[in-house]
């Protein structure tokens, strides 16, 4: 118990100095022509949820330096928090002219394509996520959420399995696992999916999810800080 008390009080400490390095960036003085600080000015603004701002920033930098392939894929995430999926998408494509090998980018545009229930494009973009990083399991999962709603229920299946392969405790990817399984007639291959969606949901208690969840976001934070 002492041991998950100084975890937690760890966790907090980070968190609140993260909040603060927000701040003091956000706060502090920029040059206008340094195009990686109006990007970091951008990250800062997304941590906190204020994109109309960040996207600002991010336009500065582009101006300064158009061919910031990871401004324009932060430009298009502010956007979708903002339901601007268009424009999204056109970020994401200038993204992938920049560098086509930008994983997230394809994989990004894929999400927004399958918002705008464009299935059978997504798949596309989900399809050279994977040629570039086969261990994108977050790729594989949506490719099955996108085939599922294409009723390709036979390839759904095996795209959950290849998710499940890399993060065996996702209860979203054993239950919708479970869903073409039944359309299917696999119902006892179904029901074993659902019980192992319940499973993963109830395996770890309040406290526990919410340390994993403040530290997968302190872990993004970092990682977007340290892009260029």
């Amino acid at each position: 118990m002492k041991i998950l008390m100084i975890f937690i009080l760890c966790i907090m400490f980070l968190l609140f100095t993260s909040g603060v390095n927000a701040q003091n960036t956000i706060s502090s003085d920029i040059d206008s022509e340094d195009a990686e600080a109006w990007f970091n000015k951008g990250v800062a603004l997304d941590d906190l949820g204020i994109y109309e701002e960040a996207i600002k920033c991010y336009d500065k930098a582009l101006e300064i330096d158009p061919h910031d392939a990871y401004a324009w894929n932060n430009k298009g995430i502010a956007l979708d928090y903002l339901g601007r999926y268009e424009e999204e998408i056109e970020c994401y494509d200038k993204t992938l002219e920049i560098d086509p090998q930008f994983a997230i980018a394809w994989y990004n545009k894929g999400v927004v394509l399958s918002y705008l229930e464009r299935f059978e494009e997504a798949l596309e973009y989900y399809d050279k996520t994977l040629e570039i990083d086969p261990q994108f399991g977050d790729a594989w999962y949506n490719k099955g959420v996108a085939l599922s709603y294409l009723e390709r229920n036979e390839e759904a299946v095996e795209c959950y399995d290849k998710s499940l392969e890399i993060n065996t405790y996702s209860a979203d990817a054993w239950y919708n696992k479970g869903v073409p399984l039944d359309d299917l007639g696999r119902y006892e291959e179904a029901e074993e999916a659902f019980e192992k969606a319940h499973e993963n949901v109830i395996s770890f208690t309040p406290g526990f999810e919410a340390i994993f969840t403040i530290t997968g976001l302190l872990a993004v934070v970092y990682l977007l800080r340290r892009k260029k």
